[in-house]
């Protein structure tokens, strides 16, 4: 079982927290999650196929961002960031 599949029942309680309505039908969401695991090591290319699985089981409705290395705290500080 790859790794990737493995984080789905962890994360997946987080979709309940994502709003549908019937009005935002067309929305798009994006979570974002830091991370300090390195973007080319294994379990960052894990957590990549986790994010695919996840837009293409919410048919692109739901997206996942890695931000690798940690940077969350830098990121979600900029206005870039909150789009």
């Amino acid at each position: 079982m790859s790794t990737a599949i493995r984080f789905l029942p962890v994360l997946a309680p987080l979709l309940v927290c994502v709003p549908m309505s019937v009005g935002a039908a067309d929305e798009t969401y994006t979570l974002r999650f830091g991370t300090v695991v390195p973007d080319g090591s294994t379990l960052g290319r894990d957590l990549k196929i986790f994010a695919e699985e996840m837009a293409a089981r919410s048919n692109g409705k739901v997206r996942v961002k890695w931000m690798y290395n940690g940077p969350a705290a830098r990121c979600c500080a900029t206005a870039s960031c909150r789009r």
